[in-house]
């Protein structure tokens, strides 16, 4: 099952794009999905303002480094007969100030649309409220588990995700002293296909203690997917 990505862009550039398309259509909807023509208004000047900023930092990057070469030159001197050009003064012109929170504002409103009775996904690919499907990546999975005590007994906290569920091997003659080929007897387990599981296999004697190891991969129907994984370890102790 494929997953969706969120809709709103994480990088400044690609929030541009972003703001400037949803803030030119979202008046076209505010009846349907009960905006006030102030909060339509708030979005539009808030992307504008927001827009604004982010591109004037993005110039400011590149005239910063226009500067640090005109200043080395005034320094140093020419080299490779490159000549700068001298600074200007540099002048700023935004829009309308919209105040801070532009991205909360717009995603409380982005949010109210989507819980709206008459929302349909048509109106949110055209606002950019879907975002794309993510395939998940099944020949790169590996899991990622943990293990803590239960009664003194190793319980494996693993994550399903999309797969079916897990298979299991452990080694109960684990040597933290020996390299890793000289650690191979791991051996089946189980086959959990619901989070978590209890390795409820009798504890060493009471007053002994003993290293036990575990590996795990992902399994989609009857197959397994991915890449085994690390090796987690835990200690366990016998019990009166």
């Amino acid at each position: 099952m494929a997953r969706k990505k969120f809709f709103l862009p994480k990088g400044d550039i690609e929030l541009i794009s972003w703001l400037n398309a949803f803030s030119s259509k979202i008046s076209a909807y505010a009846a349907k999905y009960n905006l006030t023509p102030q909060e339509v208004m708030k979005v539009q000047k808030g992307a504008a303002f927001l827009v604004y900023w982010i591109t004037t930092a993005s110039q400011m990057k590149a005239t910063a480094q226009k500067i640090t070469a005109y200043k080395n030159e005034v320094r140093d001197g020419h080299k490779n007969n490159a000549v700068s050009v001298a600074p200007t003064d540099i002048t700023f012109s935004p829009p309308e100030d919209a105040g801070p929170g532009v991205v909360p504002f717009v995603l409380k409103i982005a949010g109210r649309i989507k819980k709206h009775q008459a929302y349909s996904i048509a109106d949110g690919k055209n606002l950019g409220l879907e975002g794309t499907e993510q395939l998940p990546d099944l020949v790169a999975a590996v899991p990622a588990f943990k293990i803590k005590l239960h009664n003194g007994h190793p319980k494996l906290i693993w994550k399903k995700g999309i797969f079916d569920g897990v298979k299991i091997k452990v080694n109960r003659q684990y040597n933290l002293q020996a390299s890793p080929s000289g650690n191979s007897g791991f051996e089946l387990l189980a086959i959990d296909m619901q989070p978590d599981f209890i390795d409820v296999h009798p504890l060493p004697v009471f007053g002994q203690s003993a290293v036990w190891a575990y590996v795990m991969i992902y399994i989609k129907g009857d197959k397994e997917v991915g890449n085994w994984s690390g090796e987690q370890m835990i200690t366990v102790t016998g019990m009166q």
